[in-house]
């Protein structure tokens, strides 16, 4: 007996103490109300954000639509079997965020029975579990994990761990063939020099193959090499697949997320080899109001004049709030360069040059966003860094405000 306790007691002490993990561990009733607690007060924490970007989706990629319909269904927020429900039906509940997470934190399961066969359905699918939800959408992981919570507590039986990304079949070639039309469709706009290089790698087998979550090719980048960034896959991904303009991408390969600097080579992938390689694509609608936003953001710089900018250059001494957002547009088209905590005024005047206002409207906010969203946050934290506020001091600095704004709010979306 005594050997028993300290088994358990090291087993205990190794186990995972994630909401999700506890959940999965076949655990006493103690343990399940613990993981079901924890559940639910995780939803407090969504980002607003992340429950935006959801609204945002048009259609949303299966796996966040089920989701969704599991946790309406199994907190009887509308009636019918969960996966008949669809996204038109369940997009008016997410239209209140806040009150929707409350609703489903404050649950108290009465009929278990009822919850265990609403699902079932959802935890019979090996690939319904957070871990394979938190890279396409982080609410719809915090949904996934208190309906695991809400399942084991009402006496489900735990469902077994996601596979491994390299337990994953893989397509086999004739029905990568038969997916292949809409990029075949797009590659035929291709330039002669490009069209060449995409025969070349379609004779070796090599490129990268870029699918959807449902598993459908929906473009080959066959220029691909390792070195690629995020970067170059965006850039080239626009040119070879619709939709195109007001889309965030994000590629995934398996459960791993590529972002910012990370090399597809760093990740073990070589589109130049014979065998090529493959990643998927999720794609978001950037919301309305943040579209809104940048255009208000580009009328208020058209406003700025020549006559403007020498008259920030002409200050020996500049109000403090008139420096703090021109560091803010030098960290914007400066976030990989290492800088000081305050840049110098000399350093900024510097960058008010004759390109100046030419190289703000034409910013390529596509190119680094997280950097970007990252490097802005200190500056828009600080007190008075709101238009009404900085147009006491300036003007054309009032609209570098709005331009700062309104480039955040965009470059953020791509951090959730």
């Amino acid at each position: 007996q005594i050997f028993r306790l300290v088994l358990h007691l090291a087993l205990s002490w190794r186990r995972p103490r994630s909401a999700t993990s506890m959940a999965e561990a076949h655990g006493g009733e103690g343990q399940k109300e613990r993981a079901w607690t924890k559940a639910r007060d995780q939803l407090d924490f969504v980002p607003k954000k992340s429950m935006d970007l959801l609204l945002a989706f048009e259609e949303p990629p299966p796996l966040v639509l089920l989701a969704v319909q599991a946790a309406v269904a199994a907190a009887g927020l509308l009636p019918g079997l969960g996966e008949e429900l669809t996204w038109a039906q369940l997009k008016p509940l997410l239209s209140e965020p806040g009150k929707f997470l409350q609703r489903s934190a404050s649950f108290s399961p009465d009929g278990r029975e009822r919850v265990v066969a609403t699902l079932q359905p959802f935890f019979e699918r090996p690939d319904f579990r957070p871990m394979c939800l938190e890279p396409v959408s982080r609410a719809a992981a915090h949904l996934c994990s208190w309906c695991l919570a809400l399942f084991v507590l009402c006496g489900g039986p735990p469902p077994p761990p996601a596979p491994r990304p390299r337990d994953v079949p893989r397509p086999n070639d004739e029905a990568a063939k038969d997916r292949a039309v809409p990029a075949q469709r797009s590659q035929a706009e291709v330039p002669q020099g490009q069209a060449s290089a995409a025969q070349e790698a379609e004779a070796g087998g090599g490129g990268l193959r870029v699918l959807a979550l449902s598993g459908e090719e929906v473009a080959r980048l066959p220029r691909a090499c390792p070195e690629w960034t995020e970067r170059e896959l965006c850039a080239e991904l626009r040119r070879a697949w619709q939709p195109q303009a007001g889309r965030i991408f994000r590629f995934h390969r398996g459960a791993e997320l590529i972002k910012g600097r990370t090399t597809l080579g760093e990740l073990g992938l070589d589109p130049s080899c014979a065998e090529g390689a493959e990643i998927t694509v999720v794609t978001s609608a950037i919301p309305e109001e943040t579209l809104q936003l940048l255009e208000h953001a580009k009328e208020a710089m058209n406003t700025i004049t020549t006559r403007d900018i020498k008259e920030l250059r002409s200050f020996c001494k500049p109000p403090p709030l008139v420096q703090t957002v021109l560091q803010a547009v030098y960290a914007a088209l400066h976030p990989d360069e290492p800088r000081p905590q305050k840049v110098p005024w000399d350093t900024l005047k510097k960058m008010m040059d004759a390109k100046f206002m030419e190289s703000l409207i034409k910013f390529d906010k596509d190119a680094n966003p997280e950097r970007v969203a990252l490097s802005l946050q200190p500056f828009l934290d600080t007190e008075g860094f709101e238009y009404e506020t900085v147009r006491r001091c300036s003007m054309a600095c009032a609209g570098m405000c709005i331009w700062c704004r309104a480039l955040h709010t965009y470059s953020s979306a791509y951090l959730l």
